[in-house]
């Protein structure tokens, strides 16, 4: 009679250390402490908050919920999100679009400037040197620019998404999941 129960348990407690392993080339391995980080949980609940520490094993992370430091299991992540902004992709923008205009605009004023000669004649590989040298310092001030509006931006970066052979679940954003418990060891 107890036979049944007590291998139905083993199996689920199997199961679940088995799940909480976290391989280290995983988007998990990488969440470190301090950072802002969205989760989907496997019942479709969703959660934001800011990474306190984990345990040792990533089994575990310790993340501050409603003011308290809470244990949050890794095993019941289905996708975790990681907070950053856009300041690389934006000072390459920048650079791209400041490049272009310097560029552009100091070959034609350096090419109206050759009607002013008597002649009216002109070089062009001391213009297109010059429009070069306009160019790189529009590219220089493009990416200062691009790079200080990008550092404001928020971006959220999917880091980690667990395989499933078929998903049915609705998810429900911003309800938040109540797990107590306190930290054996954390990093």
């Amino acid at each position: 009679m107890y036979r049944p129960v007590l291998i139905a348990t083993v199996l689920a407690l199997a199961a679940t250390t088995t799940a909480a392993q976290v391989p280290p080339d995983s988007g998990l391995a990488s969440v470190k402490a301090g950072q802002w980080i969205r989760i989907r949980a496997l019942d479709g609940s969703a959660l934001e908050s800011r990474v306190v520490g984990g345990t040792p094993d990533r089994a575990f992370l310790m993340l501050r919920l409603r003011g308290a430091d809470t244990l949050f299991p890794t095993a019941l992540i289905d996708s975790l999100w990681i907070r950053g902004t856009s300041a690389s992709s934006a000072a390459g923008v920048g650079a791209l679009i400041g490049a272009l205009a310097a560029g552009v605009g100091s070959f034609l004023f350096l090419r109206s400037l050759c009607g002013a000669f008597p002649d009216g004649d002109c070089d062009f590989a001391p213009i297109a040197g010059l429009s070069l040298v306009g160019a790189a310092a529009g590219a220089g001030a493009g990416i200062l620019i691009g790079s200080s509006i990008g550092g404001a931006v928020r971006t959220w970066r999917l880091s980690y998404v667990r395989e499933h052979p078929i998903s049915g679940r609705l998810v429900q954003p911003n309800k938040e999941m109540d797990l107590p418990g306190e930290p054996p060891s954390v990093w």
